[in-house]
């Protein structure tokens, strides 16, 4: 009888265990709440298949992305970006940070303006974002790029 009160608690506790909420947050990029974080000469990406920006950045001091549907404000920790002119197909990375996230995001040019196009004030890229909250991580393909 005593087994059977001990395999039961046992079983309880099991059961109870089991049925404890789990840590089931996840990192979740959207689509920027506010659409004026910034206003003019910039960089603004968008989702491969949207037309909401996914982040907008005014400098490095001023980088606006929404995660878990707030808009977060970030700032630049390190890039691998040179002062040579934009080329197609050039790469680099930039890491930003805040209180809560970081994130790095992979750039390749795919568009720049003619050299004789004096109207032309933007360059085209591709980018990958890859987003981290402790063990947590989340991934996005945007389309954008830089200019007036």
């Amino acid at each position: 009888m005593k087994h059977i009160k001990v395999i039961l608690l046992f079983g309880i506790l099991l059961v109870s265990i089991a049925c404890l909420p789990q840590n089931t947050k996840d990192l979740v990029i959207g689509e920027l709440k506010d659409q004026s974080h910034v206003d003019g000469c910039g960089c603004y990406f968008t989702f491969l298949s949207g037309d909401k920006d996914v982040i907008q950045m005014e400098t490095d001091t001023l980088v606006w992305m929404n995660i878990n549907g707030i808009d977060q404000r970030f700032k630049l920790d390190n890039s691998t970006q040179t002062n040579e002119a934009y080329k197609v197909g050039m790469k680099w990375a930039e890491q930003y940070s805040n209180d809560l996230y970081t994130f790095q995001i992979n750039y390749i040019v795919t568009s720049i303006c003619s050299p004789d196009d004096e109207n032309c004030e933007w360059t085209g890229m591709d980018a990958t974002i890859i987003l981290k909250q402790g063990n947590l991580k989340a991934g996005a393909k945007v389309r954008g790029g830089c200019g007036c």
